[in-house]
């Protein structure tokens, strides 16, 4: 279930007080990408850049497919070299996430930086000319299947499961075997050497850190019952509710 929501749109203000967040169209990773600017005391002090400025890198520009990859890069590179051109150096940046994620292209750790700092450091801030940038911009690793899924998962909002996820129901192992015959996939969430002192047969070994999120999601179609095996009570309910952020609600077990 969707929520209402009122729409801060790019050139509208918001204002908190004393301070007043703008919203700025920074296309690249989404066509309708925004990011929004915290003014306060007569100063621009903050950019909330989401995917535009990541630390050292930004975020992809395919996820929307091969038939906007490229137009996609073009925006980002107009949105790097021309509409955040006039933002201060010392102005700081909060991206949605370090490096690391799916969603970017490389870059390092953190949570925050300084746009001066990504000018004079992120490949992409120093890569002015088109087809380098293209070149550096569409050359990316693979991303898990799921994220086909997750924008319409997050504009509609996923299923309400109230405070804690329900509780997974206990199989026998006669069940697991009928269910597997049906088409249902094994994830065991313990950690690869204990997997391979003994496992369940045509079983996924996605250890509880792996993340679990990720592996499942790359691997194992969205829909397809699951069944949860190995690891404490508490690292099942975390696998859980790692499944159930993404989307994965098809959770027997």
């Amino acid at each position: 279930m969707g929520a209402n929501i009122d729409e801060l749109n790019p050139g509208h203000d918001l204002h908190i007080g004393d301070m007043t967040l703008r919203a700025i169209h920074t296309p690249g990773h989404t066509p309708d990408h925004k990011s929004f600017l915290l003014h306060e005391g007569g100063r621009d002090r903050a950019l909330f850049s989401g995917g535009a400025v990541m630390l050292g890198a930004i975020a992809r520009t395919d996820l929307f497919g091969p038939h906007l990859a490229v137009h996609l890069a073009l925006e980002a590179l107009s949105t790097l070299q021309v509409r955040l051109r006039a933002l201060p150096d010392d102005i700081r940046v909060f991206p949605t996430h370090g490096g690391g994620s799916f969603c970017g292209t490389g870059g390092r750790s953190g949570h925050e930086t300084t746009l001066g700092h990504e000018r004079q450091t992120n490949p992409f801030f120093l890569t002015t000319e088109v087809m380098p940038f293209l070149a550096r911009a569409l050359s990316q690793h693979r991303y898990p299947t799921y994220y086909r899924d997750m924008a319409a998962i997050n504009r509609g909002g996923p299923p309400l499961i109230g405070r804690t996820p329900p509780a997974l129901t206990r199989l026998a192992a006669d069940e697991v075997g009928r269910m597997m015959d049906d088409g249902a996939a094994v994830v065991d969430v313990r950690t690869g050497r204990e997997y391979d002192r003994g496992h369940v047969p045509g079983s996924y070994s996605v250890g509880i850190d792996g993340p679990v999120s990720a592996w499942v999601g790359w691997l194992i179609a969205r829909g397809r019952p699951l069944v949860l095996v190995g690891g404490t009570d508490s690292e099942l309910r975390k696998a859980q509710r790692q499944l159930l952020r993404i989307g994965f609600d098809t959770i027997a077990g």
